[in-house]
């Protein structure tokens, strides 16, 4: 009795072994009939799933969403003004929402310049933060759009603001409950 068994390729067809045999497909190919029929039944097939795939797609909020009157907070160090909208608004409990963010000077009453934003969450009174990584996209001079963000827990929750410009940061704190 052998110590292994080696299991060669089939060589009658040139495809490598299945433990199937030849297949269904293969057969097909082999054979050469490819039936006038085919096309169309794959248009038909496209025309019955694409719809249904596209209306199971959730549409994305739109940014008339975020018109409300944005919400203020003050940078510990005073220096910056954080405006920021919520979609949907208010913000739903352990569902993906959106934040619209501007980073503002009010010493130079305007847009902060040459300043990165990061954007967090956390429940101080459970230790603990989102299960989400929040991405921040956009330019301080045209706003920021925050996505990811999900808190997913009902209570109080931080939202945090890191502004960095340079080597120096400074950050903002926002309160907020989630039913």
């Amino acid at each position: 009795m052998p110590d292994r068994i080696r299991i060669k390729p089939n060589q009658s067809h040139g495809v490598p072994w299945s433990p199937f045999g030849r297949g269904l497909f293969q057969t097909w190919v082999d054979s050469g009939c490819r039936p006038l029929w085919w096309p169309g039944i794959l248009f038909a097939t496209c025309l019955t799933v694409f719809p249904m795939v596209v209306s199971a797609v959730p549409e994305s909020e739109s940014p008339a969403d975020l018109t409300a009157a944005p919400i203020e907070v003050l940078s510990e160090s005073g220096r910056y003004v954080i405006e920021y909208n919520t979609a949907p608004n208010p913000i739903p409990r352990n569902e993906m929402f959106e934040m619209r963010v501007t980073v503002r000077e009010p010493l130079k009453n305007g847009p902060a310049a040459h300043v990165s934003l990061e954007v967090d969450a956390g429940m101080p009174g459970h230790g603990h933060g989102m299960n989400t990584l929040p991405v921040v996209k956009g330019s301080p001079t045209d706003g920021f759009q925050v996505q990811g963000m999900c808190l997913h827990m009902a209570g109080d929750w931080e939202l945090i603001f890191t502004i960095r410009r340079g080597v120096m940061s400074d950050r903002g704190v926002a309160q907020v409950h989630v039913e």
